[in-house]
């Protein structure tokens, strides 16, 4: 068995012991053992802090024009539910209401509705509506002034999220 000197009292120590019989400190081999195990912690640590910090950096960062956009869209979905809403709440029998579809301009400020309702005598009509100024304009003139341009967009189900 080789001798070591001891790293507290550098007194000479057998290899194998497992305390320093001079001053009780840990083996020489303890000592390698408990550096190695510090260093493992302090590598894995590190990966951990450098995982965390890569997927910080890995998330998407929206543009000014993205963020804006997704602004619009829920303003004119939330003007679409306030306008559906008037829609149904101005007939005999709201639940009879069926929206088939909806257009709007690039704002939001002119909503056309196409939309289906039960008539007194049970059968279907198709109807057009146009949600401009405020309020509902149900005449064919209005229809052709506000909604017969090429400028009209389908409108999505829903908004996309603002964050």
């Amino acid at each position: 068995m080789a001798l070591v000197k001891c790293k507290i009292c550098k007194k000479e120590v057998i290899e194998t012991a497992d305390r320093c019989p001079h001053c009780d400190s840990l083996g020489p081999k303890k000592n390698r053992r408990v550096m190695w195990m510090m260093i493992c912690l302090v590598i894995v640590l590190a990966a951990g802090m450098g995982w965390m910090i890569f997927n910080r950096t890995q998330e998407k960062v929206r543009s000014r024009d993205e963020i804006e956009e997704a602004r619009r869209a829920e303003k004119i979905h939330q003007r679409i539910m306030s306008a559906t809403f008037l829609l149904k709440t101005s007939v005999a029998d709201p639940a009879s209401v069926q929206v088939d579809d909806i257009k709007t301009n690039i704002d939001g400020s002119v909503l056309c509705y196409q939309y289906s309702i039960k008539g007194q005598d049970g059968k279907t009509q198709k109807k057009k509506a146009v949600f401009a100024e405020g309020d509902f304009h149900y005449s064919g003139g209005s229809w052709g002034i506000y909604c017969d341009s090429k400028g009209l967009m389908e409108v999505p189900d829903k908004p996309p999220p603002i964050d």
